[in-house]
């Protein structure tokens, strides 16, 4: 089971970090955009891409770290948990961003509409 969890946590981070290189700063449409998308017809290399760059290193690693003392194993688990977090914290900042802007938008998209039925 602990194989698992870890395996799991190392592949996320990395994964994480790899989407992050691969697509850059997505913005919100984006990205359910293309959880909607079926990957239907997708190059396949991209996800063999994925295969050899996250999860393979993520299970040699999770291998690796299964085996070293308990101690040590649940300082990263620890330390695998922390940098998911900030990189949910940073991506939740980036959403609330992105809200505002949108919400200013609309503001200012409003008041122009205001002021055109005014004349």
């Amino acid at each position: 089971m602990s194989l698992f969890i870890v395996t799991l946590g190392l592949t996320l981070a990395i994964s994480s970090k790899w989407a992050y290189s691969y697509f850059g700063l997505s913005s919100f449409e984006q990205i359910v955009y293309h959880i909607k998308v079926p990957l239907e017809g997708t190059n396949t290399q991209f996800i063999f891409g994925w295969i050899k760059k996250c999860l393979l290193p993520g299970f040699i690693f999770g291998l690796i770290f299964s085996w070293i003392p308990i101690n040590i194993a649940k300082l990263i688990l620890l330390l695998c948990f922390i940098y998911g977090l900030v990189k949910f914290i940073s991506f939740h900042m980036f959403l609330t961003n992105l809200r505002r802007q949108i919400s200013l938008i609309n503001t200012t998209l409003n008041l122009k509409l205001f002021h055109l039925k005014r004349r």
